[in-house]
């Protein structure tokens, strides 16, 4: 593996991983918002989705 090779991987990884801690950000004020019940029909849909995304990982 090349530099730019590494360079790629550790950049993929980082991407990865900046969008799984937003998804759980999300997911979490969501549920917050769920468990308050004040979410709306859209936001009761965003995390429908987030829940389905991170059951089919």
């Amino acid at each position: 593996m090349n530099d730019d090779e590494l360079n790629a991987l550790i950049d993929d990884h980082y991407r990865g991983e900046a969008q799984t801690l937003t998804t759980g950000a999300e997911a979490n004020l969501l549920k917050l918002g769920e468990l308050r019940g004040t979410l709306t029909d859209v936001e009761a849909e965003a995390l429908g989705d987030i829940g389905e995304t991170l059951r089919s990982r």
